[in-house]
């Protein structure tokens, strides 16, 4: 029996095991856990505005028409990753930034996915280089807003 699963980006069905839902998988994760976070009450708009980003690069899979708008690309274009000590600050013991942290990594595993997928005969018209950098900044601007004043 062959599994199928739907996939909304390219309106079709889909092995189960196809590496799209490994991707939409760590998307939502992400996604979920800035949810957390802004229930935290901690830089609610700013998490916001990551929540967006994500949620319309993942929307640009599918619809073209779906970008980011002008303050979020100069964001991006304007952000490196930064080196932090995980420990200290998980010794602080701030959720917020734990959950900060956790969106982060989830959006990592994303990327990984994301670059998967674009191998894959389904995606290799959809998914391209411009994308997944994008998705890989935006996981630097969470970082950065995670980090507050703790950098190595």
């Amino acid at each position: 029996m062959d599994v199928k699963r739907y996939c909304p980006v390219i309106d079709s069905d889909l092995p189960a095991d196809h590496v799209y839902f490994k991707f939409r998988s760590d998307i939502e994760a992400a996604e979920a856990y800035l949810g957390l976070a802004i229930a935290e009450g901690i830089k609610v708009n700013e998490t916001r505005e990551i929540l967006d980003m994500i949620d319309t690069i993942y929307n640009s899979l599918s619809d073209p028409e779906s970008r980011l708008n002008d303050f979020q690309e100069k964001r991006l274009n304007f952000t490196e990753e930064d080196w932090y000590d995980m420990k200290e600050k998980a010794n602080n013991g701030n959720r917020w930034s734990m959950y900060m942290f956790l969106a982060r990594s989830s959006i990592d595993s994303a990327v990984y996915w994301l670059y998967s997928l674009k191998e894959t005969e389904e995606f290799r018209e959809i998914v391209n280089d411009e994308t997944i950098l994008k998705l890989m900044k935006t996981g630097f601007v969470i970082l950065r807003e995670s980090l507050g004043d703790i950098r190595l």
